[in-house]
């Protein structure tokens, strides 16, 4: 229930599987409920250095178990521990990480002859899928129908392709699919370029209904910065409201709370840290707490001042 509540506020997620189990029961639902939400996603394949690893096979899972199409703009070089890296088939470059922190990477042509002919083959297939789900690709592919380009394919730029995965993406109609290893730092960086590229910021995201309290009524809430805050809150404890007290009606910073237990001792730890500008002026002068103490100390941060 709680990644539900969750899930209704995200703009987009990632979606991270294991390259040998590939889509897992608890995948599915919480995908359901992201497609309950309307909540784009773009998945990163992760542990492609696993034996027995299959980027081929958790493709399909994706489209078998998870009921969209899979749209894959990497492949993997090499399996296993012979993992060393990505091709983007969109540039047709291979990508290596060169130092073992995940830094520095490279990117070169494709010398391979073998991975070439794999790399060709896997965007032309990209390509032809794109244009069944996206019109504006579709045209400039007829246009360039005659044209072939070194790929072997339609001579369709790196850039029309990133635009028709982004509309693809936003509209939910596919998932662009990443792969790599982050235990070795491969494959992680183009993850985030492409939460940036094919997922949808807050102002393309359509307005969220609620129930304005003071006068009982439907409301529309636009993704307005210069608005009033507007906030859903869950899990919320008596005690820890009066933790959440905004400044000039805007959070600023984030709120968050840990609660440990030791089932031994029957104790409780409380920690607490508080990150609001202008919070509880009157206790401390500074922006940003920190809290750890027990029961009493707790109550005595939670209780009114």
């Amino acid at each position: 229930m709680e990644v539900e509540r969750s899930v209704r506020v995200l703009d987009g997620a990632v979606t991270i599987l294991d390259a040998v189990a590939g889509v897992q029961a608890q995948t599915e639902t919480v995908w359901r409920q992201a497609v309950r939400y309307q909540v784009p996603s773009i998945v990163f394949i992760n542990k492609m250095d696993r034996e027995g690893a299959s980027f081929n096979n958790t493709i399909s899972s994706i489209e078998n178990r998870l009921y969209v199409k899979a749209l894959p703009v990497q492949l993997p070089v090499g399996v296993a521990k012979g993992f060393s890296g990505v091709v983007d088939l969109l540039t047709m470059e291979q990508i290596s990480w060169i130092d073992s922190e995940g830094w520095e990477t490279e990117r070169t042509t494709i010398t391979d002859p073998s991975l070439l002919a794999r790399a060709k083959q896997a965007r032309e297939k990209l390509v032809s899928y794109l244009t069944s789900l996206d019109d504006t690709l579709m045209e400039i592919c007829l246009e360039q129908e005659e044209n072939v380009s070194a790929t072997g394919g339609l001579d369709v730029s790196a850039g029309d392709l990133q635009a028709a995965l982004r509309r693809v993406s936003v509209a939910r109609k596919g998932v662009v699919v990443f792969c790599g290893s982050s235990l070795k730092y491969i494959g992680v960086q183009p993850v985030l370029e492409g939460v940036l590229d094919y997922l949808p910021s807050p102002i393309e995201k359509p307005p969220v209904e609620g129930i304005d309290t003071t006068t009982s009524k439907p409301v529309t809430i636009f993704p307005d910065p210069q608005g009033k805050l507007c906030a859903l809150a869950f899990k919320v404890r008596k005690r820890l409201l009066p933790l959440l007290l905004p400044h000039k009606k805007q959070l600023t910073k984030f709120l968050t709370c840990r609660i440990k237990g030791n089932a031994r001792r029957k104790e409780r730890n409380y920690y607490l840290s508080a990150h609001l500008f202008g919070y509880l002026e009157s206790r401390r002068e500074s922006s940003e707490y920190h809290y750890k103490g027990d029961r009493k100390t707790h109550e005595a941060l939670s209780s009114p001042s």
